[in-house]
């Protein structure tokens, strides 16, 4: 058919997005089927337990829960407070 793996045109062109009942679950279960951690499960600001993987042909995943409803004022606020941390270079911090 033509197509190609990540690995061999050098890069991923495109990612898989999937919602699951448990992130950290789906996280191991990836890990021990060779998937490698690009970013380990976390809560996000916009209401999502959150993981990025690459498999062992180079296609990258991301990999999400709900666990909480934000509003469109909460949303825009955290996302705010998020761009400072960045920029403050203390992303992360409590």
């Amino acid at each position: 058919l033509g197509m190609k793996s990540p690995a061999t045109l050098g890069g991923c062109t495109m990612s898989l997005h999937i919602h699951v009942a448990d992130v950290d679950a789906a996280q191991q279960q990836a890990v021990e089927a060779g998937c490698e951690v690009l970013m380990p499960a976390a809560d996000m600001f916009w209401g999502a337990r959150f993981c990025q993987l690459q498999d062992p042909f180079g296609h990258q995943w991301s990999i999400a829960q709900d666990i909480e409803k934000v509003s469109p004022e909460d949303l825009m606020t955290r996302h705010a407070k998020v761009l400072k941390q960045m920029e403050q270079g203390s992303l992360g911090e409590k």
